[in-house]
């Protein structure tokens, strides 16, 4: 028959809530990690974070108008090509 135990993990060790249990050598023990909603979006946040770190820099800044038909004359002069110009 299993057992309940609660225990807060701390700094390595178990910090049991109630008594805690009489565990011999060779007893097997089933481990239970419930995260709190706190943890949950911190682990969510660091996430996050690490998400948009990695996407930093890969949209460039908006630009002008003048600036994007700079662009495009520049496109169109170097696909001129010799027959066009007569």
């Amino acid at each position: 028959m299993l057992k309940s135990y609660e225990a807060v993990y701390k700094h390595g060790k178990l910090d049991w809530l109630n008594i805690p249990p009489q565990v011999k050598d060779g007893m097997k023990v089933i481990v239970v990690i419930e995260e709190s909603d706190e943890q949950k979006h911190e682990t969510r946040r660091k996430e996050l974070m690490k998400t948009l770190k990695a996407a930093w820099g890969c949209v460039t800044p908006r630009r002008s108008i003048a600036e994007i038909d700079e662009d495009i004359k520049k496109m169109r002069d170097e696909w001129e090509r010799e027959w066009d110009k007569k």
